[in-house]
């Protein structure tokens, strides 16, 4: 089992695959966002995430053997923190 990660800037959401996808293009689609959303996938009990995919305006974008990012750690319900 895993979770998804959801990235921009100081902005963060936890849930499936398909929920971040949502979320990311919620927050694209504003005018106002000119950053790429990131997408990491990260399994309890390891140490680092990887980013799977980054999504623009221009559509989403799956990376294969994406960079590979600390976990600082998990709230009280056991999401991660980037």
């Amino acid at each position: 089992m895993h979770t998804y990660i959801a990235i921009r800037g100081a902005d963060e959401f936890h849930g499936s695959w398909i929920s971040c996808i949502c979320w990311a293009i919620d927050r694209v689609s504003d005018r106002r966002a000119n950053h790429a959303i990131k997408i990491a996938r990260a399994r309890p009990g390891e140490r680092h995430m990887r980013v799977v995919a980054e999504i623009t305006a221009d559509g989403i974008q799956p990376i294969s053997n994406g960079r590979l990012s600390r976990i600082r750690k998990a709230d009280k319900r056991g999401r991660t923190k980037v």
